[in-house]
């Protein structure tokens, strides 16, 4: 039977049963060989894919899109308002009509 360098308990919220992981101290440079290899395989592979970089053509392309966008929202914004300003006028009316034709 091997030595066990380290027990590790894990206890299930939805299970009352208990289970042990034991560790031996063979296990522990497999361990950390395996996290140095997919450490550095992960470095490697952020180096080898440089990053997305937008242009300053782009990025004033977009700016100036987004000026467009938010100018467009403020006008219909605003023709939002004149309708509804427009609708209360046309509901007003109708309620006096209404009321007209009922006197």
């Amino acid at each position: 039977m091997k030595a066990t360098f380290y027990s590790l308990v894990i206890v299930s919220p939805q299970s009352p049963r208990l289970q042990r992981v034991h560790i031996s101290r063979q296990v522990i440079p497999v361990l950390i060989a395996a996290f140095l290899l997919s450490f550095c395989l992960t470095v490697a592979l952020l180096l080898s894919f440089p990053r997305f970089r937008a242009k300053d053509a782009e990025r004033s392309k977009l700016a100036a899109e987004n000026q467009t966008l938010k100018i467009d929202n403020q006008n219909a914004a605003f023709r939002i308002g004149k309708l509804d300003t427009q609708l209360s006028r046309v509901e007003e009316t109708a309620r006096r009509i209404t009321d007209l034709m009922e006197e």
